[in-house]
């Protein structure tokens, strides 16, 4: 399995090495590379979650993430994404306009440019199986299961574990240990 090493490796250097060898030009590569780290870090992030499963007796439903909000890695994501599969299940990506269209997705990212909508995106998905992850300042303290920021090269990111156990999922302990900070650990072994 993964240990804390490759999963460190796997998000700080495999994508920035990739966009470099696809001739990013130093102009754009700063830009060009928050995009490919985001896309990497969700791409993983997918990998450490035990998601619930598909339809029953039939085949299993994609894991799809659903991008809600102007972002710069949506291409990146679905390049990542494509012909991929985990645990047999597709992996896909949707971007999102109407709020019905997020109980179809299994992690939602929700980007800086919808800071004015978090709590109605939030509250369309009390009570659905979907991963919450954004950008935006204080996410996980205002409601959300993830938020990431960029750190020079490195992407930092809090989880708010309680609400990820609320949700009936699962977040990988060797993932959490990256993390800068994990909320309610405690309360959501407990469940």
């Amino acid at each position: 399995m993964w240990n804390r090493r490759a999963i460190k490796i796997a998000l700080m250097w495999v994508i920035p090495a990739l966009s470099i060898a696809a001739g990013v030009s130093s102009v754009s590569a700063q830009p060009a590379m928050e995009s490919s780290l985001k896309a990497a870090f969700l791409y993983n992030l997918v990998k450490f979650v035990e998601w619930p499963g598909g339809k029953p007796g039939g085949k299993p439903e994609a894991i799809t993430v659903g991008l809600v909000g102007k972002n710069d890695f949506g291409t990146a994501l679905e390049q990542l994404f494509q012909g991929k599969e985990l645990d047999g299940r597709a992996l896909a990506v949707r971007n999102i306009s109407k709020l019905e269209e997020l109980k179809l997705c299994n992690l939602v990212f929700i980007a800086a440019s919808e800071q004015e909508r978090v709590g109605e995106l939030l509250g369309a998905l009390r009570g659905v199986p979907a991963l919450t992850v954004s950008e935006i300042a204080r996410f996980a303290q205002r409601g959300g299961m993830i938020q990431v920021e960029m750190d020079g090269r490195k992407i930092r990111f809090e989880v708010d574990a309680e609400r990820v156990a609320g949700a009936r999922l699962k977040i990988s302990a060797r993932f959490l240990q990256l993390a800068s900070a994990v909320y309610g650990h405690d309360k959501a072994r407990r469940q």
